[in-house]
């Protein structure tokens, strides 16, 4: 997701509370993926921020050529 620079806290702000409603749906564990490359560090700032833990690495093995 991306929020419009004019519009500071937004993203946090809408993080917040799509974790507030999946809580009162009855979600217990949310797993959030922030990449490598691109905007991947401060998304992960951001996860940080709202509590989130970092859970391990992923990994892609492409067998298949593009």
């Amino acid at each position: 997701f991306y929020a419009d620079p004019e519009f500071p806290g937004l993203g946090m702000k809408i993080q917040r509370e799509a974790l507030r409603l999946l809580k009162d749906r009855g979600v217990d564990e949310v797993f959030m993926e922030a990449g490598q490359r691109g905007d991947g560090p401060r998304i992960g700032t951001l996860f940080r921020r709202l509590g989130a833990v970092e859970h391990g690495d992923v990994y892609r093995l492409q067998l298949a050529e593009v």
